[in-house]
């Protein structure tokens, strides 16, 4: 299954395509024999007899572990994919039906429809956005269909661990929706050994790539200014049962005690100590100073390091604080950045592997596309 969002693809991207030539079939009209189509639910995979640890064959996979650039259609003139049980796609003969991309399609079509004026532009356009997202998720499954094979034919076989916890993962996703939940779990966890296989190469971003990475893009990596509050907040339900006072009145009693000039640092403590349960700490950390808007307005202004704000009652609670640090606005250093570019150089290089596997594949392959 590959669960999609609102958008085209919930931003899984795909593998492009190799560019080799297809023949396309035309799909017959319905009730005319010859037609492409196949029994009903594909049977749930049998186990090898002779596989250690009762190990399963794999016929075929599913993409949301798949990842990838997004795959070109695999001929020219993307169209519309057959509903129900007719064959949308064969690789090497092996079928790839349409009520796989309707499973996948349909869920994320209805929740855009239902957002959607009727009549608007918007409107009009959910007809050309279903149809590319049906034949993007078709070239995802025909690509998924080469990975399972060419697992096959090295002799991989899943672990029965993993596809078991897949399965308990796909049982709530795919409820409902007639899916075999056994033989897409074994589709998933191939599919992830095989993107390992063929794809992840860890330590591929060398130092020097990470630094040009840095001196390149340094201009663009900048963080916005940031605080970090060492708060005090006296929670409504949280008091200690035995002290007839309400948060309020604690917070008022806070309140006057900073204006007499007490210290914010001696108050926490104290209220952490005597009142068990209506003082809670927050440690401090540092977080765009845009997310603390209703304590800079409490504060008088632009909050500073060792101002004190409170009492600031929200509901169920009344909240003290004092910015113990800030940082900022700029460029990132590298020491915070390295591992970020370091980490997306070594994705980057992975779906070039990926990619480069996928179309070794496809340039030996019978593929067929019915439309």
């Amino acid at each position: 299954m590959i669960p999609l969002d609102d958008g085209l693809t919930n931003e899984l991207p795909l593998p492009e395509a190799s560019g080799q030539a297809v023949r396309m079939i035309p799909e017959p009209p319905a009730g005319i024999p010859g037609q492409h189509t196949e029994p009903a639910p594909a049977p749930a995979l049998s186990r090898n007899a002779g596989s250690p640890s009762g190990a399963v064959d794999v016929p075929s996979v599913t993409s949301e572990l798949f990842g990838g650039k997004r795959a070109a259609p695999t001929s020219a003139g993307a169209g519309s994919v057959a509903p129900g049980n007719a064959v949308a796609a064969r690789v090497d003969g092996e079928p790839v039906y349409a009520r796989e991309v309707s499973r996948i399609v349909d869920p994320v079509m209805k929740r855009l429809r239902e957002r959607t004026e009727a009549g608007s532009a918007d409107a009009e356009s959910l007809v050309a956005r279903e149809k590319a997202l049906r034949r993007e998720v078709l070239e995802r499954l025909i690509d998924r269909e080469l990975a399972v094979r060419e697992a096959a034919a090295i002799g991989h076989r899943p672990d029965p661990s993993a596809v078991r916890e897949r399965e308990n993962e796909l049982a709530q996703l795919l409820a409902g929706t007639g899916a075999d939940i056994r033989r897409e779990a074994v589709r998933d966890v191939t599919m992830a050994d095989m993107r390992k296989r063929y794809g992840e190469k860890p330590g591929s971003a060398s130092p020097s790539a990470v630094r040009e990475f840095y001196a390149l893009h340094k201009a663009d990596m900048t963080r916005p200014r940031a605080v970090a509050l060492d708060q005090l907040v006296v929670y409504e339900d949280r008091l200690d049962k035995r002290d007839a006072r309400n948060y309020r009145d604690i917070a008022l009693e806070i309140s006057g005690l900073l204006e007499s000039g007490e210290k914010f640092d001696a108050l926490r403590d104290r209220y952490d100590e005597f009142l068990p349960g209506a003082g809670v700490r927050v440690p401090p950390r540092l977080l765009p100073v845009d997310a603390y808007a209703r304590q800079a307005a409490a504060a008088g202004g632009e909050l500073r390091k060792g101002a004190v704000f409170g009492p600031l009652f929200m509901e169920g609670m009344a909240l003290f604080g004092k910015v113990a640090d800030e940082r900022p606005e700029g460029p990132v250093p590298f020491a915070e950045a390295e591992g970020d570019i370091r980490r997306r150089l070594e994705a980057e290089a992975s779906e070039s592997n990926l990619d480069a596997w996928l179309k070794r594949l496809r340039g030996k392959a019978r593929i067929e596309i019915f439309e």
